[in-house]
């Protein structure tokens, strides 16, 4: 089995544990005993971005549609996990953003120099191949409310400033997972096999 499908048997996105978990293991290493630790946050980063760079990371399409759909209120991390777990289970999934862009805290609340904003689209690309449905620019509450998602009716417009209602393209309504507050960043399009490491220098990531 590829290193990179051991990493993800336990973890929905190694590429950025890898580079923003602040490695407690390591400082508990036993081997740190008498030589040094195991670098496992390194290791995790390198066999992640290695996977990304050879195009060894695909989307992952359902074996079956569940006929069944959630809404994924919040882009952060945990929706983003949650999305993902449930779009590979066949669900018809849907994550709504407040903000322009899809990430959250991924997005918004971490500085480039410790995660490149490639990083986190070359991931967002692949769930889109996936299937996974993103909703930028809604916020729930004020674009639509709790009542409207649950009966289908979502808006047609990304866009806030464009309030505009329309048949939710998930006849039946949405059960709804409430992840965090925290939403944002990234409209991907298709799925492109990625030819290049996404790690890049903060200078290339504000290009």
């Amino acid at each position: 089995m590829p290193p990179a499908n051991g990493l993800h048997a336990t973890n929905n996105f190694p590429e950025l544990t890898g580079r923003l978990c602040p490695a407690p293991c390591e400082s508990a290493c036993v081997l740190g005993i008498n030589q040094p630790a195991v670098t496992i946050k390194r290791i995790e980063q390198t066999i992640a971005d290695e996977a990304f760079a050879n195009g060894w990371i695909e989307p992952e399409l359902p074996g079956r549609i569940s006929g069944k759909t959630v809404a994924v209120v919040g882009s952060g991390p945990a929706g983003l996990a949650a999305a993902q777990q449930l779009t590979r289970a066949g669900h018809t999934v849907a994550v709504f953003e407040r903000d322009d862009r899809i990430g959250g805290l991924l997005r918004y609340g971490i500085p480039d120099f410790k995660l490149e904003k490639e990083v986190l689209d070359a991931r967002l690309r692949q769930m889109t191949a996936e299937g996974t449905k993103f909703r930028p620019g809604v916020a729930i509450g004020r674009d639509i409310s709790w009542t409207e998602l649950g009966r289908g009716t979502t808006p047609s417009s990304s866009r806030p400033d464009r309030p505009c209602r329309a048949s939710c393209p998930f006849p039946g309504g949405m059960p709804t997972a409430s992840t965090s507050r925290w939403t944002t960043s990234c409209r991907p399009t298709g799925w492109s096999p990625v030819t290049r490491s996404p790690t890049r220098s903060r200078q290339q990531a504000s290009t």
